[in-house]
């Protein structure tokens, strides 16, 4: 099965520019050709291909640690947004109820590994919905993802309105809809409590291009 920790490591490994996409799918067609008791980790893959340094692999898994950490969610709006998430993908025709069944049962493993990823994530890694699909199906239920045009931090926004501006949680920069999303994982989310009117934050704006709403 395909571990979520593997997807995020391979995806900061391409956005700190340490190799090309091409380099991180042929060292994913290597892991998967491994039978089960050979599986080894992408990292281990990758720096015994020359592909990356021991310097960076120690940096990745250090920045992989730090996302993990950064994506713990509240439990309670999690169970409730992961079953509505659910039942519009079946709804859908996305998924069937195995898929779905699976789909939980990973992720209530990963749970008990205090990882609480959205169910669109653990979806398209197990291969069941692609990144487009995820995002459609967050349409649905007029939630989009935005990403930190300076932390590249990704974030649910729930009750998305067009008109609203919603602000990072980790640096504060303004978010933005993203011209292309590879993955759905995400960094946390955010609601209509978190969104800033757009005319109230220009105000806000009027001598210094780099200051914030209170």
């Amino acid at each position: 099965m395909f571990r979520f920790d593997e997807h995020l490591f391979g995806r900061l490994a391409v956005l700190n520019g340490y190799l090309t996409q091409e380099d991180l799918q042929e060292a994913l067609t290597i892991q998967r050709s491994l039978g089960s008791d050979e599986r080894r980790p992408i990292g281990e893959i990758l720096l015994e291909q020359g592909r990356i340094t021991q310097d960076q692999l120690a940096e990745i898994l250090e920045i992989r640690r730090k996302k993990l950490r950064k994506m713990l969610l509240d439990s309670k709006d999690l169970v409730r947004t992961e079953r509505a998430f659910g039942r519009q993908a079946m709804k859908a025709g996305l998924i069937d109820a195995d898929q779905l069944e699976r789909a939980l049962l990973e992720q209530q493993r990963l749970r008990r590994l205090n990882l609480q990823l959205c169910l669109g994530d653990i979806m398209v890694s197990l291969g069941y919905m692609t990144v487009d699909d995820v995002l459609d199906v967050l349409a649905r239920q007029e939630a989009r993802i935005l990403v930190c045009p300076s932390c590249d931090s990704h974030f649910t926004v729930h009750a998305f309105s067009p008109s609203a501006k919603y602000r990072c949680k980790h640096c504060e920069s303004v978010l933005e809809i993203p011209k292309y999303l590879d993955t759905v994982a995400t960094d946390g989310s955010l609601g209509a409590d978190d969104a800033i009117e757009g005319d109230e934050d220009e105000e806000q704006e009027p001598e210094c291009s780099h200051a914030h709403a209170p």
